[in-house]
């Protein structure tokens, strides 16, 4: 069996300013540090941790570096745990856009499955890269538990993906709190959720945001 604890990354400068931050490499903020020490912690008294894995993006590498230094392991990046290129939208106010763009806003808030953001990606790109990288990773580490760090659009896609519903059912998957855990295992080419969303154990949590 091969175990994944899954990590969101840490409240970001971009989730304070309600900015659409996609792929846009914006670092945690006070909050967001807070978060990062105490989901590290929780997760190196819960679980045995061989490989740490990240996205490249700064707010999520530094969500995952109090848990690898705790255990003294190297964070691996790979560009496929990114978040959703918004394209045309990164770094824009989310109340500029709904300005600007309210009938795309209404059918992205209502349909995140099925909408293309301009110049960018759709949910169904990234699930393609997703999991490609967790296909790739389960079929090679066989008896690891590997903490895998990335974004709210990564996991919400991935939890699609593991039961079965089209990924243009994407939006009935539920919010994805700032670094909370999920735990994915894999065994005899099945996939199982153990644990979801997981933030119990935060001191400090975020609001919901309709920002990625």
């Amino acid at each position: 069996m091969v175990k994944f604890v899954i990590i969101r990354h840490g409240h970001s400068t971009g989730n304070k300013d309600k900015i659409f931050c996609g792929q846009l490499d914006v670092p945690l903020n006070e909050t967001g540090f807070q978060q990062a020490e105490e989901t590290g912690a929780w997760v190196a008294k819960n679980y045995k941790i061989d490989e740490v894995w990240s996205s490249d993006l700064v707010r999520v590498t530094e969500t995952v570096r109090p848990l690898a230094n705790r255990l003294g392991l190297p964070i691996n990046t790979d560009k496929r745990l990114r978040e959703v290129d918004v394209g045309e939208w990164q770094g824009i106010p989310v109340d500029d856009v709904k300005s600007a763009h309210p009938d795309e806003i209404e059918f992205y808030g209502k349909y995140p499955g099925k909408f293309f953001f301009p110049g960018g990606e759709g949910y169904a790109d990234m699930i393609v890269r997703v999991a490609e990288f967790f296909e790739e990773k389960a079929k090679e580490s066989d008896g690891k538990t590997i903490a895998v760090g990335t974004h709210g659009g990564c996991i919400r896609t991935l939890i699609a993906y593991v039961n079965g519903l089209p990924i243009d059912r994407v939006g009935e998957i539920p919010f994805v709190p700032n670094a909370s855990v999920s735990v994915l295992n894999y065994e005899d080419g099945k996939w199982s959720f153990e644990l979801m969303s997981y933030a119990d154990h935060l001191e400090v949590k975020s609001g919901k945001f309709l920002v990625v």
